[in-house]
């Protein structure tokens, strides 16, 4: 009977430590993952506001030519 109990003990402390272990590595690999997919967001995210930017003077300049475009035509 004492056998029975101390192998239940000692298979029951190698399935925790051994769920510890694995639970550290998925936490470390996710956390990984994370942070990978948050700089590919930023990327994005960066090239995104570069595209903003130069639509905006695009815009800029489009509505000054058609500023001008309305002063030669009252000339």
């Amino acid at each position: 009977m004492d056998n029975t109990v101390l192998i239940a003990v000692i298979t029951s402390i190698s399935a925790f430590a051994g769920v510890l272990v694995t639970s550290k590595y998925t936490k470390n690999t996710q956390v990984a993952l994370i942070q990978q997919q948050m700089k590919n967001l930023i990327e994005k995210v960066e090239k995104h506001n570069c595209l903003v930017e130069r639509m905006y003077k695009i815009e800029s300049k489009v509505t000054l030519l058609e500023t001008r475009m309305d002063w030669e035509d009252k000339e």
